[in-house]
């Protein structure tokens, strides 16, 4: 007996209409920015202290640094160690800005974006540690000289701001000039030059929080030549919100988007195959 033929017009459609589905939920998850973390500048020969990355959720990973590694063996070590977590993938990427930075970038092991990066360092070799998340986020913290440093006043301290929609910021503060040759005069010039420039500053017992209205921050990069201070610490938290203070498609906003338009589509799927 021969098969009916089915006549109808959407029986075709079905098959490509999920893969369509399919690979558009794979890109856009696939799409999702990652953490960014810089150890340093390659190339430098390091003098032997710690290097420690914090991740949302899990524990603090430390790195005892051996004298004469470079920022890329510490780098590498570190994303082994990330890696050993398995809740986290991390990979040796180039940071975009800046390619002669020793980056990491790390995900979720669902591919997708960490919600917060913070990293800790004590090595007087390390120039320019960082964190940057591409999307933005609502804040940055960094750590105050004055919490664990001396100045000892014979080199400059650095800090970039990378903005999403406004000039980055960037600043160097030279610690042979009062009153930045102390630890305290120092974080007093630096909080009044981002006010300046435009941010809210709020300290903690150890550390800045800046904000920028209207504005997202995409990245921070620090850094001191001063022999006096050793102890670097930066961190993207995981708030965001849009300007002036609106809410924002954040990473698990748009997460929720891609699982929603999924959903109609499979809802539309299922009408149709009546």
């Amino acid at each position: 007996m021969e098969k009916p033929v089915n006549t109808s017009p959407n029986s075709g459609s079905r098959r490509p209409l999920a893969i369509i589905l399919a690979v558009a939920v794979a890109g856009a998850i696939s799409w999702l920015p990652a953490g960014i973390g810089n150890v340093g500048r390659k190339n430098n020969l390091l003098n032997g202290s710690f290097v420690r990355v914090t991740l949302p959720s899990g524990p603090a990973i430390t790195h005892m640094i051996d004298p004469n590694q470079t920022p890329e063996n510490v780098r590498d070590i570190l994303v082994s160690r990330i890696n050993a977590e398995t809740v986290f993938v991390a990979t040796v990427v180039n940071d975009p800005v800046d390619s002669n930075l020793a980056a990491f970038q790390v995900k979720t092991s669902l591919n997708a974006t960490v919600s917060s990066l913070q990293i800790d360092e004590t090595d007087t070799n390390i120039d320019d540690i960082g964190t940057r998340f591409t999307a933005g986020r609502a804040s940055t913290g960094f750590e105050k000289v004055s919490w664990s440093n001396t100045i000892v006043g014979n080199g400059v301290y650095r800090l970039k701001i990378e903005l999403i929609t406004n000039p980055d910021y960037f600043q160097t503060f030279d610690t042979s000039i009062a009153p930045n040759d102390t630890a305290a005069g120092l974080d007093a010039s630096i909080k009044a030059s981002l006010i300046s420039a435009g941010f809210s500053v709020t300290e903690t017992t150890t550390s800045f929080v800046v904000t920028r209205s209207g504005d997202l921050i995409e990245a921070t990069q620090v850094d001191c030549t001063d022999s006096g201070v050793v102890s670097h610490a930066v961190s993207m938290p995981s708030t965001s919100s849009g300007p002036g203070g609106l809410p924002a498609l954040t990473d698990l906003g748009l997460f929720a988007l891609v699982a929603t338009l999924t959903g109609a589509g499979m809802a539309l799927f299922r009408r149709r195959r009546r």
